[in-house]
């Protein structure tokens, strides 16, 4: 459930990366004050408590933020969803420090990455009966203009998809979907998805990345800066080269020998809907 009879919702986000920054501009408005935002971040000087996101059409709405802390006390007790925006491979050590403030029984915590095994990392820390949800999706393209103050939604989604332990459809539609969309196109909806294997196979990120990043540092040397044509492109998609192609390829092949393997052992149907990157 949401908040206390005749409070608001507390939602609390951890991080401050590009869907950080937009949930923190997108939620108080969204909701009509419903929820009330606090940001858990290293950095909380950085932050204006009024963030700004724009849109394609040319359209911004401004966000705001009740209280902006690097110390988790003043923070996460009293949070009802805390949400952890940040990269896959930092989740541990968040889960692990975040544990001591909070009830899991009481606060749903959720990723908005979530692929890597997250849910179990989740079970083993919060235990069975916490409430967590994690996106199988982010839910728009988006980029950071100036930190602590600025976003941009380069591109919204019409829907996404969601996993759950101990959450219910209703309550995902009803505290969950409304943080996240674009007022504009009321969009995306979030699909419940009935485990979390698919979020595991997901041909994204943690294919993309390897692949294009191995191509654009492949020639740097310890202590030696990447210079004149071996400097790598700013934008991380654009200009993808051939052999980067070939290696996403490789890695997209191997991928669905496993959970092609994986639905031999199990017979879980969800394997079924996962696509190649083909």
């Amino acid at each position: 459930s949401g908040g206390s009879a005749g409070k608001p919702m507390i939602v609390t986000i951890i991080g401050g990366g590009n869907s950080g920054h937009v949930c923190a501009s997108l939620i108080h408005e969204n909701t009509n004050g419903r929820v009330k935002v606090q940001l858990y971040t290293s950095r909380p000087d950085m932050w204006s408590t009024n963030p700004v996101v724009k849109f394609p059409d040319g359209s911004s709405q401004n966000g705001l933020i009740s209280l902006i802390s690097s110390d988790p006390r003043a923070v996460l007790p009293q949070s009802d969803i805390v949400l952890w925006t940040g990269p896959v491979n930092a989740t541990k050590g968040v889960f692990e420090a975040i544990r001591p403030y909070i009830d899991p029984r009481k606060t749903a915590v959720g990723t908005i990455f979530a692929q890597g095994l997250t849910h179990t990392l989740a079970h083993r820390i919060f235990g069975s009966d916490m409430r967590f949800f994690a996106l199988r999706n982010i839910p728009w393209l988006c980029r950071t203009i100036q930190h602590g103050k600025e976003c941009e939604i380069v591109g919204p989604k019409t829907s996404i998809e969601a996993s759950v332990f101990n959450l219910s459809e209703e309550w995902v539609k009803r505290e969950l979907e409304p943080l996240f969309i674009v007022k504009s196109i009321n969009e995306p909806v979030i699909n419940l998805i009935p485990d979390f294997v698919p979020i595991v196979f997901n041909p994204a990120n943690q294919l993309i990345h390897p692949a294009v990043y191995y191509t654009l540092f492949s020639k740097w040397k310890k202590g030696s800066f990447l210079a004149g044509k071996d400097e790598p492109n700013e934008w991380l998609y654009r200009d993808m080269s051939e052999l980067a192609g070939n290696i996403l390829q490789a890695i997209d092949d191997e991928m669905r020998l496993i959970k092609d393997a994986y639905y031999e052992a199990t017979r879980i149907q969800s394997c079924i809907s996962i696509l190649s990157l083909k």
